[in-house]
């Protein structure tokens, strides 16, 4: 009877325990769920930074910035052709996201944006009328 009560004893103490474990358990489940928060996902393209938040994007640019939209068409090619004609730094955007961000739908677009200026340029633009547009 006496090793019947020290059995019982045991295991009445490791009963309390394993339910003092799991509440602790289930207050850190809890805490841990209310602080975890959307991390804003960073879109590189060569050195330009697009912070993607709740599908809305942000960019800080100190400098007029030059995004090409292309695809692989040969207006795409001839435009592409004319950008460097210019001898201006332009970046050439294929990314998904940016595309749909920027609401691109004809090919080759041009997105000249300057500190609070954004202009956009639709389908083939000669040389001629982007050097005007892209200034220094």
């Amino acid at each position: 009877m006496k090793y019947f009560f020290i059995i019982f004893l045991f295991f009445y103490f490791v009963g309390c325990d394993n339910k003092k474990n799991i509440q602790k358990q289930q207050t850190e489940i809890t805490i841990s769920n209310e602080t975890i928060k959307s991390q804003p996902k960073i879109i590189k393209v060569d050195d330009l930074e697009f912070i993607e938040n709740d599908n809305t994007f942000s960019y800080h640019f100190e400098n007029q910035v030059i995004l090409f939209f292309s695809d692989d068409s040969k207006e795409s090619k001839l435009e592409q052709k004319e950008l460097k004609s210019l001898n201006k730094k332009f970046y050439i955007i294929k990314k998904p996201k940016l595309i749909e961000f920027f609401k691109i739908v004809k090919y080759p677009t041009i997105l000249i944006i300057d500190k609070n200026n954004t202009k956009k340029f639709e389908g083939f633009i000669p040389a001629i009328m982007l050097k005007y547009e892209i200034k220094d």
